[in-house]
């Protein structure tokens, strides 16, 4: 059982219990947007994180395929600058090779050559470029 004639009540001054209240809830609203701030700054950033990861990776697979195709095409150059495919391709183009006799070396000190010297051009009959 209860005794209501032993019980004490405090009366507060209205306006100092509500400035207390509202000072506090203001508080929490202000903590607890903070921490929200945070949490989506975290997300954010990590979804930035992630998509740097990802094209990190499709980076790297392209420079390795590039990397690839740089050692074929070097293997294919050493192949086609060895001289025995060099006079194999010629003689397929009906290209021959001459004699040192026939060949004149033009260096830019030397005095230009004189007319017997000088290759003569002819027109080839027939379309050039298709």
């Amino acid at each position: 059982m209860v005794d209501l004639n032993a019980q004490h009540v405090v009366n507060r001054t209205l306006g100092a219990s509500e400035k207390t209240t509202i000072l506090e809830v203001f508080k929490c609203i202000l903590v607890a947007g903070l921490v929200v701030a945070f949490l989506l700054s975290s997300a954010w950033i990590r979804g930035d994180i992630l998509t740097i990861q990802y094209q990190i990776e499709t980076l790297n697979r392209t420079n390795s395929e590039l990397r690839e195709a740089n050692d074929l095409l070097k293997a294919e150059r050493n192949t086609l600058a060895a001289p025995a495919e060099i006079e194999r391709v010629a003689g397929e183009l009906g290209l021959i090779s001459s004699n040192n006799e026939s060949v004149l070396l033009l260096r830019g000190d030397e005095p230009m050559p004189t007319h017997r010297q000088v290759a003569q051009s002819r027109t080839m009959p027939g379309v050039l470029h298709e």
